[in-house]
């Protein structure tokens, strides 16, 4: 093996162990928002359908703007930044890998305060900003990440920072995952 198999061994290897780390995370966030909606007796909103066999179960509720969410039991076809709910409607609402795809720091904006305004707890997840995936993925339109010291949700493609609402405390920050309640 040449210098340049090796190096995409390692490269194969490296993304592989991301993708396995995200993996985790999506189910262990999923079950955490899951539990706490038990807790209180109220659904659990999952905002982008299930896609692939590994990903987390589907929610009480299921939005995605795609038509085939209509396939799906309880999905209901909507966008993120307005969803036809009551506020607090939900206990807690699971977003995971689904900001990235938004045109726009104000569409990101829009999308929290509306997940926040229809549940009690909101999970958001994004590509690990070390991911050669998340990186070059034709569809992500934006980089995001989380900054809890600061308060921001950053949004690297056009260099701003969205500060999140003093209403809205970040109690949990992993650099890709974001709680808000």
């Amino acid at each position: 093996m040449g210098a340049l198999g090796a190096l995409l061994t390692l490269a194969a290897l490296y993304e592989t162990s991301i993708q396995v780390k995200e993996n985790i995370e999506r189910h262990d966030y999923f079950n955490s928002a899951r539990e706490y909606s038990r807790s209180v007796n109220k659904p659990l909103l999952c905002v982008g359908m299930k896609t692939k066999f590994w990903q987390p179960p589907d929610g009480d509720v299921v939005v995605d703007i795609d038509p085939a969410v209509l396939q799906i039991r309880n999905g209901i076809q909507a966008d993120i930044r307005k969803m036809p709910f009551s506020d607090k409607q939900f206990g807690a609402c699971y977003v995971s890998h689904v900001l990235e795809h938004l045109d726009s720091m104000q569409d990101v904006d829009m999308a929290v305060r509306e997940c926040v305004r229809v549940s009690d707890k909101v999970v958001f997840l994004c590509p690990s900003p070390y991911s050669l995936f998340g990186v070059f993925a034709p569809e992500h339109k934006l980089r995001i990440w989380f900054d809890s010291g600061n308060n921001q949700v950053g949004v690297k493609t056009i260099g701003q920072h969205m500060t999140v609402d003093d209403k809205l405390p970040v109690i949990t920050d992993l650099g890709n995952a974001l709680v808000i309640e």
